[in-house]
Protein backbone atom coordinates (compact mmCIF):
# COMPACT_ATOMS: atom_id res chain seq x y z
CA UNK A 1 0.00 0.00 0.00
CA UNK A 2 1.37 3.40 -0.98
CA UNK A 3 2.03 5.81 1.87
CA UNK A 4 2.39 9.54 1.34
CA UNK A 5 6.04 10.06 0.55
CA UNK A 6 8.61 12.84 0.22
CA UNK A 7 11.35 12.29 -2.35
CA UNK A 8 14.51 14.36 -1.86
CA UNK A 9 17.29 14.63 -4.41
CA UNK A 10 20.65 15.85 -3.15
CA UNK A 11 23.30 17.14 -5.52
CA UNK A 12 26.53 18.84 -4.48
CA UNK A 13 24.83 22.24 -4.78
CA UNK A 14 21.06 21.73 -4.50
CA UNK A 15 18.32 20.13 -2.43
CA UNK A 16 15.15 19.20 -4.35
CA UNK A 17 11.88 17.99 -2.85
CA UNK A 18 8.78 16.33 -4.26
CA UNK A 19 5.83 15.16 -2.14
CA UNK A 20 3.42 12.57 -3.51
CA UNK A 21 0.16 11.54 -1.85
CA UNK A 22 -2.52 8.96 -2.63
CA UNK A 23 -6.16 9.94 -2.19
CA UNK A 24 -9.46 9.40 -3.96
CA UNK A 25 -7.87 6.48 -5.87
CA UNK A 26 -5.33 8.81 -7.49
CA UNK A 27 -1.74 9.90 -6.99
CA UNK A 28 -1.38 13.62 -6.29
CA UNK A 29 1.62 15.87 -6.69
CA UNK A 30 1.34 17.82 -3.43
CA UNK A 31 4.58 19.78 -3.36
CA UNK A 32 7.60 20.61 -5.49
CA UNK A 33 10.44 22.85 -4.37
CA UNK A 34 14.20 23.28 -4.30
CA UNK A 35 16.85 25.17 -2.40
CA UNK A 36 20.43 26.04 -3.28
CA UNK A 37 22.91 24.81 -0.67
CA UNK A 38 24.93 27.40 1.21
CA UNK A 39 28.12 25.48 0.36
CA UNK A 40 28.73 22.47 -1.90
CA UNK A 41 28.40 19.14 -0.11
CA UNK A 42 31.33 16.81 -0.72
CA UNK A 43 31.30 13.10 0.09
CA UNK A 44 34.83 12.96 1.48
CA UNK A 45 36.58 14.79 4.32
CA UNK A 46 39.70 14.34 6.39
CA UNK A 47 37.88 15.05 9.64
CA UNK A 48 34.65 13.00 9.58
CA UNK A 49 33.14 14.45 12.77
CA UNK A 50 33.70 18.03 11.70
CA UNK A 51 32.41 17.18 8.22
CA UNK A 52 29.26 15.58 9.63
CA UNK A 53 28.30 18.58 11.74
CA UNK A 54 29.05 21.20 9.08
CA UNK A 55 27.35 19.23 6.32
CA UNK A 56 24.25 18.55 8.41
CA UNK A 57 24.02 22.28 9.14
CA UNK A 58 24.19 23.04 5.40
CA UNK A 59 21.51 20.46 4.65
CA UNK A 60 19.26 21.64 7.47
CA UNK A 61 19.59 25.29 6.45
CA UNK A 62 18.53 24.43 2.87
CA UNK A 63 15.57 22.40 4.17
CA UNK A 64 14.51 25.19 6.53
CA UNK A 65 14.25 27.54 3.57
CA UNK A 66 11.93 25.05 1.88
CA UNK A 67 9.76 24.40 4.93
CA UNK A 68 9.07 28.14 5.31
CA UNK A 69 7.34 28.08 1.91
CA UNK A 70 6.15 24.48 1.77
CA UNK A 71 3.99 22.60 4.25
CA UNK A 72 4.97 18.93 4.21
CA UNK A 73 2.46 16.40 5.54
CA UNK A 74 4.21 13.08 4.86
CA UNK A 75 6.09 11.12 7.53
CA UNK A 76 8.03 9.00 5.07
CA UNK A 77 11.00 10.23 3.09
CA UNK A 78 13.53 8.77 0.65
CA UNK A 79 16.71 10.23 -0.81
CA UNK A 80 18.41 10.09 -4.16
CA UNK A 81 22.02 11.18 -4.37
CA UNK A 82 24.00 12.61 -7.25
CA UNK A 83 26.42 10.46 -9.25
CA UNK A 84 29.20 12.50 -7.64
CA UNK A 85 28.67 10.64 -4.35
CA UNK A 86 29.06 7.16 -5.85
CA UNK A 87 32.06 5.13 -6.95
CA UNK A 88 30.79 2.94 -9.82
CA UNK A 89 32.55 0.04 -11.56
CA UNK A 90 32.11 -3.57 -12.75
CA UNK A 91 33.37 -6.73 -11.09
CA UNK A 92 33.08 -10.44 -11.94
CA UNK A 93 31.20 -12.60 -9.45
CA UNK A 94 30.35 -16.21 -8.69
CA UNK A 95 26.55 -16.62 -8.92
CA UNK A 96 26.52 -19.61 -6.57
CA UNK A 97 27.58 -17.44 -3.63
CA UNK A 98 25.04 -16.49 -0.99
CA UNK A 99 24.36 -12.78 -0.66
CA UNK A 100 26.40 -12.65 2.55
CA UNK A 101 29.37 -14.42 0.96
CA UNK A 102 29.06 -12.29 -2.16
CA UNK A 103 29.26 -9.08 -0.11
CA UNK A 104 32.37 -10.38 1.65
CA UNK A 105 33.90 -11.25 -1.72
CA UNK A 106 33.08 -7.77 -3.03
CA UNK A 107 34.77 -6.17 -0.02
CA UNK A 108 37.88 -8.17 -0.77
CA UNK A 109 37.78 -7.17 -4.45
CA UNK A 110 37.31 -3.53 -3.47
CA UNK A 111 40.32 -3.66 -1.15
CA UNK A 112 42.42 -4.86 -4.10
CA UNK A 113 41.02 -2.31 -6.56
CA UNK A 114 41.16 0.63 -4.13
CA UNK A 115 43.89 -0.12 -1.57
CA UNK A 116 43.64 3.38 -0.12
CA UNK A 117 40.07 2.91 1.14
CA UNK A 118 38.49 0.71 3.79
CA UNK A 119 35.60 -1.30 2.28
CA UNK A 120 33.86 -1.28 5.68
CA UNK A 121 33.38 2.48 5.29
CA UNK A 122 31.08 1.95 2.30
CA UNK A 123 27.63 0.56 1.61
CA UNK A 124 27.50 -1.67 -1.46
CA UNK A 125 24.69 -1.84 -4.00
CA UNK A 126 24.92 -3.92 -7.16
CA UNK A 127 23.14 -4.91 -10.36
CA UNK A 128 23.62 -8.34 -11.94
CA UNK A 129 24.09 -7.74 -15.67
CA UNK A 130 23.28 -11.38 -16.49
CA UNK A 131 19.64 -10.76 -15.50
CA UNK A 132 19.31 -9.43 -19.05
CA UNK A 133 19.44 -11.45 -22.25
CA UNK A 134 22.04 -9.07 -23.68
CA UNK A 135 24.93 -9.84 -21.33
CA UNK A 136 25.30 -13.32 -19.93
CA UNK A 137 28.62 -12.57 -18.23
CA UNK A 138 28.74 -13.15 -14.49
CA UNK A 139 29.43 -9.52 -13.71
CA UNK A 140 28.06 -6.91 -11.34
CA UNK A 141 27.67 -3.17 -11.71
CA UNK A 142 28.77 -2.03 -8.24
CA UNK A 143 27.77 1.24 -6.56
CA UNK A 144 29.77 2.30 -3.49
CA UNK A 145 28.41 4.95 -1.13
CA UNK A 146 30.16 6.27 1.98
CA UNK A 147 28.49 5.16 5.21
CA UNK A 148 29.14 8.60 6.68
CA UNK A 149 26.89 10.15 4.01
CA UNK A 150 24.16 7.59 4.69
CA UNK A 151 24.44 8.31 8.42
CA UNK A 152 24.13 12.01 7.64
CA UNK A 153 20.89 11.39 5.73
CA UNK A 154 19.56 9.27 8.61
CA UNK A 155 20.38 12.01 11.11
CA UNK A 156 18.71 14.63 8.91
CA UNK A 157 15.53 12.55 8.71
CA UNK A 158 15.56 11.93 12.45
CA UNK A 159 15.83 15.59 13.39
CA UNK A 160 13.07 16.55 10.93
CA UNK A 161 10.61 13.86 11.96
CA UNK A 162 10.90 11.73 8.82
CA UNK A 163 10.99 7.96 8.63
CA UNK A 164 13.68 7.11 6.08
CA UNK A 165 12.62 4.47 3.53
CA UNK A 166 15.21 4.35 0.75
CA UNK A 167 18.47 5.85 -0.48
CA UNK A 168 19.41 5.40 -4.12
CA UNK A 169 21.49 6.71 -6.99
CA UNK A 170 19.73 9.57 -8.83
CA UNK A 171 19.94 7.87 -12.25
CA UNK A 172 18.74 4.51 -10.93
CA UNK A 173 15.72 6.18 -9.35
CA UNK A 174 14.49 7.13 -12.84
CA UNK A 175 13.75 3.43 -13.39
CA UNK A 176 10.42 4.10 -11.67
CA UNK A 177 9.21 5.74 -14.88
CA UNK A 178 10.27 2.77 -16.99
CA UNK A 179 8.05 0.60 -14.81
CA UNK A 180 5.17 3.08 -15.06
CA UNK A 181 5.42 2.97 -18.89
CA UNK A 182 6.32 -0.70 -19.26
CA UNK A 183 4.44 -1.05 -22.54
CA UNK A 184 6.85 1.45 -24.10
CA UNK A 185 9.95 -0.34 -22.87
CA UNK A 186 9.30 -4.07 -22.52
CA UNK A 187 11.26 -6.21 -24.98
CA UNK A 188 13.01 -3.06 -26.20
CA UNK A 189 16.51 -1.66 -25.89
CA UNK A 190 16.76 1.72 -24.18
CA UNK A 191 19.71 4.03 -23.75
CA UNK A 192 19.12 6.34 -20.78
CA UNK A 193 21.20 9.47 -20.18
CA UNK A 194 21.23 11.36 -16.88
CA UNK A 195 22.80 14.82 -17.06
CA UNK A 196 24.26 16.60 -14.03
CA UNK A 197 26.53 19.55 -13.48
CA UNK A 198 29.63 17.55 -12.55
CA UNK A 199 29.03 13.82 -13.10
CA UNK A 200 26.59 12.51 -15.70
CA UNK A 201 25.83 8.90 -16.56
CA UNK A 202 24.69 6.45 -19.22
CA UNK A 203 22.55 3.37 -18.57
CA UNK A 204 21.64 0.70 -21.14
CA UNK A 205 18.55 -1.40 -20.47
CA UNK A 206 16.76 -4.38 -21.91
CA UNK A 207 13.15 -3.75 -20.98
CA UNK A 208 13.45 -2.44 -17.42
CA UNK A 209 16.66 -4.37 -16.67
CA UNK A 210 19.95 -2.41 -16.71
CA UNK A 211 22.90 -4.25 -18.27
CA UNK A 212 25.45 -1.43 -18.51
CA UNK A 213 26.20 1.74 -16.54
CA UNK A 214 28.89 4.36 -17.03
CA UNK A 215 29.65 7.53 -15.10
CA UNK A 216 31.30 10.54 -16.76
CA UNK A 217 33.22 13.49 -15.40
CA UNK A 218 31.85 16.50 -17.23
CA UNK A 219 35.21 18.29 -17.54
CA UNK A 220 35.66 16.48 -20.84
CA UNK A 221 33.37 16.74 -23.86
CA UNK A 222 30.37 14.91 -22.46
CA UNK A 223 28.55 14.25 -25.73
CA UNK A 224 31.72 12.88 -27.36
CA UNK A 225 32.22 10.57 -24.37
CA UNK A 226 28.63 9.39 -24.59
CA UNK A 227 28.97 8.83 -28.32
CA UNK A 228 32.02 6.64 -27.66
CA UNK A 229 30.00 4.59 -25.17
CA UNK A 230 27.10 4.20 -27.60
CA UNK A 231 29.54 2.99 -30.26
CA UNK A 232 31.09 0.55 -27.81
CA UNK A 233 27.69 -1.09 -27.23
CA UNK A 234 28.20 -2.92 -30.54
CA UNK A 235 30.37 -5.42 -28.67
CA UNK A 236 27.15 -6.58 -26.99
CA UNK A 237 25.39 -6.81 -30.33
CA UNK A 238 23.62 -3.46 -29.87
CA UNK A 239 24.23 -1.29 -32.90
CA UNK A 240 22.81 2.22 -33.04
CA UNK A 241 19.91 1.25 -35.31
CA UNK A 242 18.84 -1.46 -32.85
CA UNK A 243 18.19 1.01 -30.02
CA UNK A 244 14.47 1.56 -29.57
CA UNK A 245 14.48 4.44 -27.08
CA UNK A 246 16.79 7.31 -26.23
CA UNK A 247 15.72 8.73 -22.85
CA UNK A 248 17.21 11.82 -21.22
CA UNK A 249 16.72 13.39 -17.81
CA UNK A 250 18.68 15.26 -15.19
CA UNK A 251 19.73 18.68 -13.95
CA UNK A 252 21.58 20.47 -16.73
CA UNK A 253 19.32 20.07 -19.75
CA UNK A 254 19.74 23.42 -21.46
CA UNK A 255 18.31 23.98 -24.92
CA UNK A 256 21.88 24.22 -26.21
CA UNK A 257 22.75 20.82 -24.76
CA UNK A 258 19.55 19.19 -26.07
CA UNK A 259 20.26 20.57 -29.56
CA UNK A 260 23.84 19.25 -29.55
CA UNK A 261 22.67 15.94 -28.16
CA UNK A 262 20.05 15.67 -30.92
CA UNK A 263 22.64 16.42 -33.59
CA UNK A 264 24.87 13.61 -32.30
CA UNK A 265 21.99 11.17 -31.79
CA UNK A 266 19.41 11.94 -34.49
CA UNK A 267 16.64 9.81 -33.03
CA UNK A 268 13.44 10.70 -31.27
CA UNK A 269 14.56 11.63 -27.77
CA UNK A 270 12.20 10.98 -24.86
CA UNK A 271 12.58 13.76 -22.30
CA UNK A 272 11.01 12.45 -19.10
CA UNK A 273 8.17 14.52 -17.63
CA UNK A 274 7.95 13.05 -14.11
CA UNK A 275 4.71 14.88 -13.30
CA UNK A 276 2.51 13.52 -16.10
CA UNK A 277 1.38 10.57 -13.99
CA UNK A 278 -0.19 12.62 -11.18
CA UNK A 279 -3.18 14.73 -10.39
CA UNK A 280 -2.01 18.24 -9.56
CA UNK A 281 -3.51 21.09 -7.58
CA UNK A 282 -3.93 24.51 -9.17
CA UNK A 283 -1.43 25.85 -6.64
CA UNK A 284 1.30 23.45 -7.82
CA UNK A 285 0.46 24.08 -11.49
CA UNK A 286 1.37 27.74 -10.97
CA UNK A 287 4.76 26.87 -9.46
CA UNK A 288 7.53 28.07 -11.85
CA UNK A 289 9.48 24.85 -11.15
CA UNK A 290 6.49 22.80 -12.33
CA UNK A 291 6.20 24.91 -15.46
CA UNK A 292 9.82 25.13 -16.56
CA UNK A 293 12.02 22.63 -14.70
CA UNK A 294 9.99 19.42 -14.60
CA UNK A 295 12.70 17.21 -15.98
CA UNK A 296 15.17 18.18 -13.26
CA UNK A 297 12.84 16.63 -10.67
CA UNK A 298 12.91 13.17 -12.25
CA UNK A 299 15.13 11.67 -9.54
CA UNK A 300 13.21 13.13 -6.59
CA UNK A 301 9.88 12.07 -8.09
CA UNK A 302 11.16 8.62 -9.00
CA UNK A 303 12.22 7.87 -5.43
CA UNK A 304 8.98 9.38 -4.05
CA UNK A 305 6.86 6.84 -5.96
CA UNK A 306 9.11 3.88 -5.23
CA UNK A 307 7.15 1.19 -3.38
CA UNK A 308 9.54 -1.80 -3.42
Amino acid sequence: MFQNHVGINLTESKLQLVEISYKNNSFFLENIDQSILGKPIKAYAEDEKDWQKKTLDILQDAFNKLSVKTRINSRYSSFTLSNSYFTIFELPYEPSLTRKDLLEHLKWEISILFPAIDPEEFLIQYIEVDKSEIRKENKLIVFLLKRSLVNLVKQFCLQNGFILKYIDNAHLSTLAFFYLSKKNFMEKITFSFYIEQDYSSFMALEGVTPFYFEKYHNQNDLIVAMDNTVGMMSKYGIDYDKVDNFVISGQSLTDEFINKFGEKFPKKIIKINPFEYFETTEHVKKNPLYLSQRNSFTAATGIAIRIV
